[in-house]
């Protein structure tokens, strides 16, 4: 009788020590400047279609697209995305003026409904960091915890502003307390 508990044994270690398909997702995908903003959730620039078949194929649900109709791309993306079966979802962001709470209210409710891992990207990765700063923010972190949060997920060249949107934000609400 102990080959059966020897079985089990081998088994587990079998089970235990292959990666969730959570866990090997973001090595699957090659975007610009990729980063993980956090569990489940990659920022980066645009994804190519050979990185949005294999979000796919990682189980991603969604893709935001920051980009603004100028930068172009945007209807061959959702194609391929909805052809892959994932949602996708246009939130432009052109630049520091559109840095809001709107925004970031709106990138968070997707993320909150994704059932999936999601990829949030830009030209560049700088707008999907800075999208991640304010979303930080919003949940309670402190300016200067938001903008690393931010940096960390890819925010390069838009530090200032979002650290000065951040700051007008709470000028406008005392309660707030930052």
């Amino acid at each position: 009788m102990r080959v059966l508990p020897s079985c089990l044994f081998s088994l587990l270690l079998a089970c235990g020590g292959a990666p969730s398909s959570s866990e090997s997702a973001p090595s699957a995908l090659a975007l610009p400047n990729q980063a993980e903003a956090e569990p489940g959730v990659i920022t980066g620039g645009p994804p190519s279609v050979a990185d949005l078949e294999a979000a796919a194929a990682a189980g991603f649900t969604l893709v935001v697209s920051l980009r603004t109709h100028a930068e172009g791309g945007l209807p061959e993306e959702r194609a391929t995305v909805e052809r892959l079966g994932m949602r996708f979802a246009h939130v432009p962001i052109d630049g520091p003026d559109d840095l809001t709470v709107e925004n970031a209210r709106r990138v968070d409710s997707l993320l909150a409904a994704a059932d999936g891992p999601a990829i949030v990207h830009c030209g560049s990765g700088n707008r999907a960091g800075a999208v991640m700063a304010l979303r930080a923010f919003l949940r309670g972190e402190s300016i200067d915890a938001a903008v690393e949060h931010g940096e960390a997920a890819g925010l390069r060249g838009l530090e200032d502003a979002t650290r000065a949107r951040l700051t007008r934000i709470c000028e406008e609400d005392p309660e707030r307390r930052c």
